[in-house]
């Protein structure tokens, strides 16, 4: 088995890689003056105004006819001023002249957040208006996905003037600040234009963001959820497609003869989460995860398209963990969604998963880890036996490159001990790419 320094020293420029995507694109559009036009329903009237003339009053208005912004929390519509002030008006109380479909944003956003995949499209449905007045703000959240291929946000925000508002984003290890109310004021420094331009922001749902309070004036803007969709086979364009950095990698390493020279497995966290569909406990049937394999987004998405580009398998997983505190104790990996059961279970889950549901278990070791040198047990037997541990070649071993945390999914079953209790455990959703021998490395089926 190749030794833990060499293989984390091959295998970082692909970690870099996976780990370095930007999860948003931003800018300011030209807009055209019936862009800038918005109707809106009052309790009385409907009301008219032109963004590119509109007054403070107009503007107050506009505010005064919103409800008050509610925030999803745990599938439920929460009003909580103190964690979010702003105004609403649903989509079915106000018509906006921009036009989505000309604008080129579904197709540019494809391009950047769907990595130029082709095979899918974007589609981009109006969800709410929101007027942040002074002293609005939206505290640090997470967007709630309406469906499993729903994969983010787009928000345009008008020209109107304001001070702050920003929308700050953030992920695991590092944050983007889009202040608009700057991009617009820039928009209208550099553009021959007289017409205002419209700023906007498509970024990815899971991705945690915030709006900073505004100091002064209006921040209004219109949000439209994301969904990915099939294309019709026949547009899909056979030319060339988008470089991809990863293949270029994996490419590289498969063709080194020092890089897993016998073979093995490379285990990813993935970088997005994914809202797995719900069983209910009706369901006693296993789910494959291979058909969420098309709603990967981003970085994800890239690999397993650079895997099977290069005829590798690779496989979505939940791996369940026999000791939550210890990713290195008895792993199982699940290529379905396990079905809830109220079978007697009295073993360990991930027994129960092993020996009746055929999930195979596995040993791994954390790549993505500086310290990272052998199994604590290793050491322990070779402490007990006086010689270095060699393992197995033939057991299922996954080398790690990125930490799986994110992404979890939830299965009800029932245990049984002293009396039967109603529990669940959690598989965290990763990718698991198989890697053959030097000289023989597909281990895709042909």
């Amino acid at each position: 088995m190749q030794s833990i320094p060499a293989l984390q020293a091959m295998i970082e420029p692909l970690r870099n890689a996976f780990t370095a995507g930007i999860p948003y694109i931003s800018g300011t559009l030209c807009a055209s003056s019936d862009d800038l036009g918005l109707f809106y329903n009052t309790e009385k009237e409907t009301r008219f105004l032109h963004f590119s003339t509109a007054t403070v009053e107009d503007l107050d208005l506009l505010e005064k006819a919103c409800d008050a912004a509610t925030f999803g929390r745990n599938d439920q519509n929460v009003l909580d001023e103190t964690y979010r002030k702003a105004g609403k008006l649903d989509a079915s109380n106000f018509a906006s002249g921009f036009d989505i479909h000309v604008s080129g944003l579904p197709e540019l956003i494809a391009n950047k957040l769907l990595d130029g995949q082709g095979n899918m499209r974007v589609r981009a449905e109006r969800y709410k208006l929101n007027v942040y007045g002074k002293d609005a703000f939206f505290k640090a959240h997470k967007d709630t996905p309406r469906s499993e291929d729903m994969f983010g946000s787009l928000v345009l925000i008008f020209p109107t003037e304001h001070a702050g508002g920003s929308l700050v984003l953030r992920d695991a290890s590092r944050t983007w600040t889009f202040d608009s109310a700057k991009a617009l004021q820039d928009h209208s420094k550099t553009s021959s234009d007289s017409i205002p331009g419209i700023a906007y922001i498509a970024f990815y749902s899971d991705i945690e963001h915030e709006v900073t309070k505004v100091e002064s004036g209006h921040r209004v803007t219109v949000t439209y959820n994301l969904y990915q969709v099939p294309c019709d086979p026949s547009s899909v364009s056979s030319g060339v497609t988008e470089k991809s950095e990863m293949k270029e990698i994996l490419s590289g390493l498969l063709n080194d003869s020092n890089f897993l020279p016998g073979g093995g497995y490379l285990g990813f966290g993935l970088q997005h989460e994914y809202p797995l569909g719900r069983l209910g406990t009706e369901c006693h049937r296993k789910v494959y995860l291979q058909r969420y394999r098309d709603l990967l987004k981003g970085p994800d998405a890239e690999l397993m398209r650079a895997a099977s580009q290069l005829s590798l398998d690779a496989t979505l997983n939940l791996r369940y963990l026999y000791d939550n505190d210890h990713p290195k104790s008895t792993n199982v990996l699940c290529n379905f969604i396990p079905p809830e059961s109220d079978k007697e279970i009295e073993d360990d889950y991930t027994i129960y998963l092993q020996y009746e549901l055929d999930a195979p278990e596995i040993s791994s070791r954390m790549l993505y880890d500086p310290e990272e040198k052998q199994h604590p047990w290793e050491a322990e037997w070779e402490e007990r036996n006086g010689q270095e541990y060699l393992p197995n070649e033939s057991k299922f071993w996954v080398n790690w490159v990125t930490p799986v945390a994110n992404n979890k999914h939830r299965t009800t079953f029932m245990a049984y001990g002293n009396e039967p209790v109603l529990t669940h455990e959690y598989g965290q959703l990763c990718l698991v790419i198989q890697v053959g021998p030097f000289g023989k490395r597909q281990t895709a089926s042909m």
